[in-house]
């Protein structure tokens, strides 16, 4: 908020519990929506609320964590889903998202994706070829995760979106 109220009139920081219920409706120009979509019971119920208090070409800034990131998969391939203080297993997350299930988020027939950027970490360059056998052994049987291995690094992505 502080970096922001440089750039503009004026900068509300607010929970997302209070948001809907704080402004009209075709209020904001813009609402940042940062590592919280995963924490709600209804995200999509959430995006709609907050869509209507958006101007007619207002936009969102999203940011989620990515669930088929590696830390994720390397775990759950060894049997385990520990929920961790901090992280993408953090404890405090309901819901899980992929790259793909982020879309559905924002539905075209209601936004423009603007923007979408990836934020990666690298991982280690022998997990990294693990992952690569696993998608040349499933083309083999004729199942298709190239998906799997363009998502390993993918930690969160940030993703500018246009009300339409």
């Amino acid at each position: 908020a502080s970096i922001a109220s440089q750039f503009y009139y004026k900068v509300d920081k607010l929970s997302f519990y209070e948001l809907p219920n704080s402004y009209p409706n075709e209020f904001f120009d813009l609402i940042i929506i940062d590592n919280i979509i995963n924490h709600l019971d209804n995200p999509m119920h959430y995006l709609n609320e907050v869509t209507k208090l958006l101007k007619p070409s207002g936009t969102i800034i999203c940011r989620v964590p990515i669930v088929s990131h590696t830390e994720v998969l390397s775990e759950l391939l060894q049997g385990y889903w520990n929920y961790i203080h901090a992280g993408i297993v953090n404890k405090e997350r309901i819901r899980f998202l992929t790259s793909q299930a982020i879309h559905t988020l924002f539905p075209q027939s209601h936004f423009e994706i603007i923007t979408r950027k990836n934020e990666n970490i690298n991982l280690n360059p022998f997990i990294k070829l693990f992952f690569e056998e696993i998608v040349y052994l499933a083309h083999n049987f004729g199942i298709s995760l190239e998906q799997l291995t363009t998502n390993l690094e993918v930690y969160l992505m940030l993703l500018l979106v246009r009300k339409k």
